[in-house]
């Protein structure tokens, strides 16, 4: 009583209570913050619900429109508003980042996750609760998956479908469920910590599998596999391990996004085409008397027309010719209407040895020499061991116009190792290097050979090699000869 009498008199209860209320408030500048002011709440304030369909209106298709139905939007849209065709710059603008977006895989997913404010934000929506601020946006937790795995599946393509980019049936399995169960050890993390004694007074945590749901973390009721079976339209000019996305096709399963199925082309090999890009290749073998006289032939292309080939007028074909036809290869994926080109190879069929009787000879050599012929090609000494050279073009007087020898076979990075007349050694580009040719003179025989069994001319037998050659060793197995790694060792010529 005597302690109450000191206080005064008592306050009505409701006062007591306003008080510490009133304290606590000014205590906490920013509990009216966490409370609405600032929008956000201790648990979490409402995200800002994700645009992620602002950029298919821009192109006017659907969400679950394919890769091949944004380019033809996108087109027919660029067509209208391009500004070199009158229309609106800002609006091709828009029209282009839409495309840019949609057209790119990863991008699309991001955009159909998370909206632009993904894209800006590296896949990642802004922070809206000011824990994951301290969080650091809530990236250090442990995030479940958004999406279940890919079903991947291969489809096989021929150089037809290629050309002509059909639709295709694939078959898959997925998997479907009623209900999603959060493991209660783990919380769905799939793991839980341990403390571990490792000492005297020190206790160490680890991370092990939880022991409820070995890891899983979640699992499914009613689960079950559904058979399925989807169109899926091949581009034009596809390659080989190209992948087409079915978005949303996927596994379907409670509390995740639904998954994708990824598509692999697989383009087989062609028993007459081989592919180049956008072209196609084949070769084709004619016979002498086709390649001298003119030939006709037919090809059965890719697209299922037959191509009639003929040679020109006065044309004779070379063994190892190539010819090109223009737009019969496939077509350029990303294009309208632009295709490769057909490439043909020519081989020369000679006739059999022993077919060609004295008769046929008598009456074929006068046919053949009276016939043109291309001069033929002059065999000239090209750089290499014991070649006799003159240095030219060098801004170094020293050198310059120095005669010397190639003392190896082959240049060393790009250089040609030269002993000077001087007796100098030097590394030259080849560039720098005039090849003197010393007038051919007729072989002498070798004063040791001075005989009179020695002969200036002989007639002899060459014999037909079948397969790849064997080469005869230089020298006798086990024979080694020291100097030969000192052969052109020398300074190299930094002069230069």
């Amino acid at each position: 009583k005597a302690l109450e009498s000191s206080r005064g008199p008592s306050a009505p209860p409701q006062a007591q209570t306003s008080r510490p209320q009133t304290q606590r408030t000014s205590m906490f500048g920013f509990e009216d913050f966490l409370r609405g002011q600032g929008g956000m709440g201790r648990g979490g304030g409402s995200r800002k619900p994700v645009d992620n369909e602002g950029l298919y209106k821009t192109l006017g298709v659907d969400k679950k429109a394919d890769a091949r139905a944004i380019k033809k939007a996108y087109f027919k849209l660029a067509r209208v508003h391009h500004p070199d065709k009158g229309g609106d710059e800002e609006k091709f603008k828009e029209i282009q980042k839409a495309y840019d977006v949609l057209s790119d895989e990863s991008k699309r997913e991001l955009y159909d996750r998370y909206g632009e404010e993904g894209l800006q934000n590296g896949g990642s929506p802004a922070p809206t609760d000011i824990f994951d601020l301290f969080r650091g946006g809530g990236r250090q937790r442990r995030q479940e998956p958004r999406k279940p795995e890919e079903i991947v599946k291969t489809v096989d393509l021929t150089l037809t479908d290629v050309y002509y980019g059909p639709e295709k049936p694939i078959q898959y399995k997925y998997t479907s469920a009623t209900k999603r169960i959060v493991c209660s050890t783990c919380g769905g993390q799939g793991a839980v910590m341990q403390q571990v004694r490792a000492g005297p007074g020190m206790i160490m945590q680890t991370q092990r599998p939880c022991p409820k749901c070995s890891g899983q973390g979640i699992s499914f009721e009613n689960q079950k596999s559904v058979n399925a079976t989807k169109n899926v339209r091949i581009p034009k000019g596809a390659k080989n391990n190209e992948k087409i996305k079915l978005s949303l096709e996927g596994h379907q399963l409670p509390g995740m996004e639904r998954g994708d199925v990824v598509i692999v082309c697989r383009v087989m090999k062609h028993r007459v085409f081989e592919r180049l890009g956008a072209d196609l290749a084949m070769k084709k073998q004619l016979t002498l008397k086709e390649a001298l006289c003119g030939f006709e032939f037919k090809i059965q292309h890719v697209s299922g027309t037959t191509l009639t080939v003929r040679s020109g007028k006065k044309e004779i074909v070379s063994p190892g010719q190539l010819k090109r036809i223009d737009d019969w290869g496939l077509p350029q994926k990303g294009s309208y209407d632009n295709k490769g080109h057909l490439y043909i190879k020519f081989e020369v069929l000679f006739p059999v040895p022993g077919s060609i009787g004295a008769p046929e000879v008598k009456k074929l050599a006068p046919v053949l020499e009276s016939l043109s012929y291309p001069k033929e090609e002059e065999q000239k000494i090209t750089l290499g061991m014991g070649v006799r050279v003159q240095l030219v073009n060098l801004n170094s007087t020293q050198f310059n116009g120095k005669m010397g020898t190639i003392i190896r076979e082959e240049a060393q990075r790009g250089r040609w190792p030269v002993e000077l007349d001087a007796g100098k050694k030097v590394a030259v580009p080849e560039s720098c290097l005039k090849i003197v040719e010393s007038k051919s003179e007729k072989s002498k025989k070798p004063n040791s050979m001075e005989t009179e069994d020695y002969e200036e001319e002989e007639t002899v037998m060459m014999t037909a090699v079948e397969g790849e050659p064997k080469f005869t060793p230089a020298a006798v197995s086990g024979t080694y000869d020291e100097d030969e790694e000192e052969e052109g060792r020398g300074m190299e010529c930094r002069h230069m």
